[in-house]
């Protein structure tokens, strides 16, 4: 079962275009959750980078990879994750 929380986070994000059909993105992102009903508070702080190449008439394809990090009360809670993503947008 969950818990319910609340959380305050601050989220961030920058983007480059490179060119005309290559765009660089940045996203960074911080959450401070507390718990309650339990005594727990859990710090998050991740971030990711992603090139998305437009596809002239096909839509956009898009490769990133980040990390997540979270720190909590609890133990065995704490963790650390690498994310890779590929994405292929269709349009139609």
């Amino acid at each position: 079962t969950g818990y319910a929380f609340t959380s305050a986070a601050v989220d961030t994000s920058i983007s480059l275009k490179v060119s005309k059909n290559i765009k660089l993105v940045l996203d960074g992102f911080y959450s401070k959750n507390s718990y309650i009903k339990i005594d727990r508070n859990d710090n998050i702080l991740s971030s990711h980078m992603q090139a998305q190449y437009r596809l002239p008439r096909w839509g956009s394809l898009a490769l990133g990879y980040g990390f997540e990090w979270r720190s909590s009360d609890i133990t065995k809670s704490d963790y650390q994750q690498h994310i890779a993503d590929l994405y292929f947008l269709a349009l139609f």
